[in-house]
């Protein structure tokens, strides 16, 4: 297989999440559509799965299921080429070629990876769409505190986010596909499950209840749910 440094750097980084809630182990699924990842991190509050399009690797294999035990490294790995690299599945060895150089990955045994690939069956009030790069901004103002509590709140037509914390922040959006009704408050999982979502997302919420992030892009698909934060009213 085939495929630019970059584009493979940017799904894995987006798929590793950040701050506490990132992703350590998962198992890479090469399968028909392109490469499938699906991994919860270890609290259990943030799931992600996301899918790297065939169409974005220049030469692609249906080689099945790798299993990956720590998934910072092996993203440090990758840039450590430039350009195009190969990959290529032996045994236990996943070797990368590119810029005059190559490595061997070891793989993990995938009987040690705790996987679920399914996706819980969620019911939402509301769905509406945030702009490309809204989202930081939103974070941005957020960070100016410490262990905030972020309200996303729907209205007719509107959406309404605000934090806690010493500087309260208030964002008021439009949003045209809103009925209104939705109220959930957000901790620290919110921002690391979003945080590295650069494209343009479709969010779907209710009342003190998980959230979903869509984000499309010409070259993936990435769904992410986030647990609201325990004992609010």
């Amino acid at each position: 297989m085939k495929i630019e440094q970059k584009k493979l750097e940017t799904f894995l980084s987006k798929i590793e999440m950040g701050k506490s809630h990132q992703i350590r182990e998962c198992v890479f699924d090469f399968e028909e559509k392109g490469l499938k990842i699906c991994a919860t991190d270890s609290p259990k509050q943030v799931r992600i799965s996301g899918i790297l399009k065939s169409v974005v690797f220049t030469e692609f294999e249906q080689i099945g299921k790798l299993g990956i035990d720590n998934l910072q490294e092996f993203i440090s790995v990758i840039k450590r080429f430039k350009g195009e690299i190969s990959l290529k599945h032996e045994s236990n060895l996943l070797t990368l070629k590119g810029s005059g150089k190559e490595v061997e990955v070891t793989l993990a045994d995938l009987n040690f990876i705790s996987t679920d690939t399914s996706e819980p069956a969620l019911e939402f009030i509301d769905t509406f769409e945030l702009p490309e790069g809204k989202i930081q901004d939103i974070f941005s103002d957020v960070g100016l505190n410490s262990d905030s509590v972020i309200s996303i709140q729907t209205e007719p037509k509107k959406l309404l986010i605000s934090n806690t914390g010493k500087y309260k922040f208030k964002h008021a959006l439009d949003a045209p596909m809103c009925k209104g009704g939705a109220l959930s408050k957000f901790g620290e999982p919110l921002v690391g499950g979003l945080e590295r979502l650069s494209g343009k997302l479709e969010i779907s919420m209710g009342t003190q209840y998980p959230l979903k992030a869509l984000e499309k892009t010409d070259d993936s698909i990435i769904t992410v749910i986030v647990a609201p934060r325990a004992n609010e009213e």
